[in-house]
């Protein structure tokens, strides 16, 4: 990955009838897409995005939740942190959240979230590799830290 960067980036969505809502991260430190994984559901409280496998240690996983309806994301397991939440506005925009997680070990894990309301919702989650060089701490091979931005 070679994106540009700068502090000048837009993000818009532009049509008759879009009721989009955008979640954003950027970060640092990632060399390439490594998998994903996603689903959906209507009428329940939890969704989780199915077993996503991480194929080395301190890979970064980001995972985003969309709402059809009222209600809001309160919660991901797995110490995720949530980076933006985006309330349902009727005949506006759609719900959304974006969360990330620095996996320190190859493992599988399957991301849950809760939230209010019953309505339609969708996730998908996907797992980006690091960068290095790395450094030796604690008798382990680590690689360069993610860092995340944040856009509003």
């Amino acid at each position: 990955l070679n994106p540009i960067v700068g502090s000048s980036h837009t993000f818009s969505n532009t049509g008759a009838f879009n009721f989009c809502s955008l979640c954003v991260g950027a970060f640092s430190g990632v060399l390439s897409f490594d998998s994903e994984t996603g689903n959906a559901d209507t009428g329940s409280t939890t969704l989780n995005t199915g077993n996503i496998v991480s194929s080395q240690d301190f890979e970064l996983i980001v995972t985003h939740l969309g709402l059809n309806g009222a209600g809001l994301p309160t919660s991901i397991n797995f110490n995720f942190i949530k980076t933006n939440d985006v309330e349902f506005g009727s005949g506006n925009n759609y719900g959304s959240s974006m969360a990330y997680l620095i996996q320190p070990s190859r493992n599988t894990i399957n991301a849950v979230w809760t939230r209010t309301g019953t309505t339609s919702a969708a996730t998908r989650s996907a797992v980006f590799r690091a960068t290095f060089p790395t450094f030796k701490k604690e008798n382990r091979l680590r690689p360069a830290i993610f860092t995340p931005g944040r856009a509003k």
